[in-house]
């Protein structure tokens, strides 16, 4: 699923050129990579502890209102 990230972070990132993107791609605390965790790879509980570290340091989700809106004005809601 990385490649249809990258794709998805490169579409958001072109349209909100002034926001910060970030993907990643979750799992739960039980899962295990052989081979070491792939990149963009995050489990749930470590996403949610950095989520939570990112609100408390200030940054209002109502900042971020008006780039929701352009991103779900351009959204093709048809592809589903």
């Amino acid at each position: 699923p990385q490649q249809g990230l990258y794709d998805r972070l490169a579409a958001m990132r072109r349209m909100l050129p002034d926001v910060p993107v970030h993907g990643y791609i979750g799992f739960p605390g039980s899962a295990e990579f052989n081979k070491g965790t792939p990149s963009h790879v995050v489990m749930f509980d470590q996403l949610i502890s950095e989520l939570q570290a990112e609100t408390s340091q200030g940054e209002a989700v109502d900042a971020y209102w008006p780039a929701w809106e352009k991103l779900k004005a351009g959204a093709r809601l048809d592809a589903e």
